[in-house]
């Protein structure tokens, strides 16, 4: 068990107890490990049943023994291990048997499929709950569906389990907790209401989407609105999203309220399905409401994000307030915005906040320049690139040449590699080899005097920056 738990070095009797205590994932990984570099070269059948007769020579432990021995490496030794486990009510006997019956040796897995239908008729079954982990990850794998049809399904479903499906609800493992309410919902059919209550309140965006795609089963009106309510309370986005589209489908009374108070959830997601349900069942636009609660002093991020996304010209004046506040997601917001309705001044803003100190504006701006029709000025981008003091700034600001001229682009390289440090020597290596692996695709002759200015920086370059590509640089030039 070493390698699968961390720590210092184990004793026996603590290997022991771990093994015993594992989870279904780690008995997996543990029968991977096992059976590496285990081979033997005595008459493989007769030591199959000595290594057997060993390990049930101690009693206390044989459980353990035969377990380990069922992840030997050969197959006589893991048929023999499963043979010998035949009428013992322990857990280990059931991770043996899952981990088993899909063995790629026939004799091996005709063993385990038999073991299994032996188990799955005795109170030993109950074991199989705490490897409900190990059942899920197993089933993505095709030799075991067949098994999980005709023999664990049906046991786990069984109404003797009852109490060990809801026991599993408490698992901090989602796939876990996601089949325990799949069975809950198959077998017990008074508790499924609750149960999937319970789903959509759970943390895990799996569980609760996949209980939010069960509400439209459920006969009574009421019950299925009162189970979307409770997925517009969860405290993930993508499960109040989905709730929402599903309560608009269901077209209930209180919809347009419920919107209203949707388009300024502060998930980005939601707001987006709550705007588009508004204007298309209902013809508002939520730009209004969104403007008068800015106008109200709601200036948060997920008020100036909706100007920015959904505003027009008559939103110029609310952004530009924004140019100036305290954190720079919400500047680079504004600056999106004013962008995007076109300010008369884009350039001039586009030259202020590359020299912001926030990464998401300088992003925002280099964004501008990418995506816009003004042309970034290597002069703009060299004065930001000294203001920077970030490492990630500074190599956001490297990549940002990109957007220059061919053979400006370069000198703006040289020049960098001449005065910079260590510490931006990794951007600028990526900087330049991306530079060459473009050359000769812009067809741009450089003029005279840019060589001679650009011979002279790869020297100056050379003597302080050294690499492998300045000789191809030169080529190039």
């Amino acid at each position: 068990m070493r390698p699968l738990l961390e720590g210092p070095e184990l004793t026996f009797e603590q290997a022991l107890a771990a093994l015993r205590s594992a989870t279904g994932l780690q008995l997996l990984a543990f029968d991977e490990q096992a059976r590496r570099g285990r081979y033997y070269w005595q008459p493989a059948d007769r030591f199959a049943k000595d290594v057997i007769r060993t390990a049930l020579g101690y009693p206390e432990h044989s459980d353990a023994y035969l377990f380990y021995e069922a992840c030997n490496g050969s197959g006589f030794i893991r048929e023999q291990a499963l043979r010998a486990l035949r009428g013992r009510d322990d857990r280990l006997v059931c991770a043996a048997i899952l981990i088993r019956i899909e063995d790629w040796v026939p004799q091996v897995a005709d063993v385990a499929e038999r073991l299994l239908k032996d188990v799955a008729a005795t109170d030993a079954a109950r074991h199989f709950f705490e490897f409900l982990d190990l059942i899920t990850a197993l089933r993505s794998r095709r030799r075991f569906e067949p098994h999980w049809v005709a023999t664990l399904e049906p046991m786990l479903l069984r109404s003797k389990w009852r109490d060990a499906r809801r026991a599993a609800l408490s698992s901090g493992d989602d796939d876990v907790r996601l089949l325990a309410h799949q069975l809950i919902r198959r077998a017990d059919e008074d508790a499924a209401p609750d149960t999937l209550r319970i789903a959509i309140s759970d943390l895990s965006p799996r569980v609760a989407l996949w209980a939010l795609s069960k509400v439209d089963d459920s006969a009574e009106p009421a019950l299925r609105q009162s189970l979307l309510h409770e997925g517009l309370r969860s405290r993930r986005a993508s499960i109040r999203r989905e709730a929402l589209r599903r309560y608009c489908r269901s077209g209930y009374g209180d919809l347009r309220e419920l919107l209203h108070a949707a388009i300024f959830d502060p998930a980005h997601s939601v707001r987006t399905v709550a705007a588009f349900q508004i204007n298309a069942l209902f013809g508002e636009s939520a730009l209004p409401r969104w403007r008068e609660a800015f106008d109200r002093g709601n200036r948060g991020e997920a008020m100036v994000m909706a100007l920015s996304e959904s505003g027009d010209a008559q939103d110029d004046a609310r952004l530009r307030t924004q140019l100036r506040a305290s954190r720079g997601r919400i500047r680079a917001l504004a600056l999106r915005g004013l962008l995007r309705i076109g300010a008369a001044d884009s350039a001039k803003l586009l030259d202020a906040a590359m020299r912001d100190s926030s990464v998401f504006v300088v992003g925002a701006a280099i964004a501008g320049y990418a995506f816009g029709t003004e042309q970034l000025a290597a002069a703009t981008l060299h004065e930001a690139f000294m203001l920077a003091k970030a490492p990630a700034m500074r190599a956001r600001l490297i990549s940002a040449s990109r957007l220059l001229p061919k053979w400006r682009r370069l000198q703006f390289l040289l020049e960098l590699c001449a005065s910079c440090g260590e510490a931006d020597r990794e951007p600028l290596n990526a900087a330049v080899a991306t530079w060459i692996a473009s050359a000769n695709r812009t067809f741009t002759e450089a003029l005279p005097e840019q060589k001679a200015a650009l011979r002279s920086a790869l020297e100056t370059a050379r003597s302080t920056h050294p690499a492998r590509f300045w000789d191809h640089v030169q080529r190039l030039i």
